[in-house]
């Protein structure tokens, strides 16, 4: 196996959905993201128009990369909901199973924004 397959299989094996390896370049796309961070669709997310020149050129975080590992993870969305709301537990402690509506990750989980 080579060491790029060896390291998307590794990937997977730690519970990656998908895995790739890309070329470091400016990405297809990115005019129109700029166009959306300029019409201000990002609201309050200024972290996104804060990081221009990154999105445009890896090598203005990490210079000299040439290669990226791009990683899919799934979000474990129903353990999380049952840790953040134990009302979905019953009275005894056990788990009722049964999960009364999808909960958003971003709403059971730590703010990875601040």
């Amino acid at each position: 196996m080579s060491a790029e397959e060896v390291l998307l299989s590794r990937a997977k094996e730690l519970g990656a959905v998908s895995a790739g390896i890309i070329e470091a370049r400016r990405p297809n796309g990115l005019d129109r993201f700029y166009r959306w961070l300029d019409d201000g669709c990002n609201a309050d997310m200024t972290y996104l128009s804060a990081r221009r020149e990154a999105y445009a050129d890896a090598n203005a975080v990490l210079p000299g990369v040439r290669s990226m590992v791009v990683l899919a993870m799934p979000q474990e969305t129903e353990s999380l909901a049952k840790s953040a709301f134990p009302c979905l537990e019953s009275e005894t402690g056990e788990s009722s199973g049964a999960v009364r509506g999808r909960i958003a990750f971003y709403a059971v989980s730590e703010d990875y924004h601040s």
